[in-house]
């Protein structure tokens, strides 16, 4: 991974469920570059049973960027169908707003679309650019009635 990151020039790179626990987890220490930084939200441990899996933590977003720019992390409130981190980015003439989402295949669609709502409604009051990205588990290819209205 290393390797296509410093050929390849890449200034941001998000990723979606990346089962890390935190920004001092070894996995994302090891996975940031020389060069960049990583500004991350681990998704929240679950209070429900335990299970056989409750040592894993999955889900999590982190965001990779060089050097070059600031960001900073714009507050959003957790949401039940979906784990999001926003951030405000600064540097070399840029400036821009990115959502990166993680919406689990098991969430409800519908409740996911007004709390995506809510998410471009916070994210208006900044005069940038808007970047969103990650993975909705959204399939405009299969039909299905739940997404009939919004197509």
């Amino acid at each position: 991974m290393l390797l296509r990151f410093e050929t390849r020039v890449l200034h941001l790179f998000a990723a979606v469920e990346s089962w890390h626990e935190s920004a001092s987890c070894p996995a994302v220490i090891g996975a940031t570059p020389p060069g960049y930084r990583c500004i991350e939200k681990a998704r929240p441990r679950s209070t429900a049973k335990k299970t056989k899996r409750s040592n894993i933590n999955g889900g999590g977003i982190c965001l990779f960027y060089k050097l070059c720019y600031t960001v900073r992390d714009i507050a959003l409130p957790v949401y039940s169908t979906t784990e999001s981190l926003a951030v405000y980015v600064q540097g070399g003439g840029v400036a821009l707003v990115i959502v990166i989402l993680y919406r689990p295949p098991a969430s409800s669609p519908v409740m996911f679309l007004g709390e995506f709502a809510d998410i471009i409604e916070r994210i208006a009051v900044y005069s940038a650019p808007l970047v969103v990205l990650g993975d909705i588990n959204i399939h405009m290819d299969t039909y299905s009635q739940v997404y009939e209205h919004i197509v």
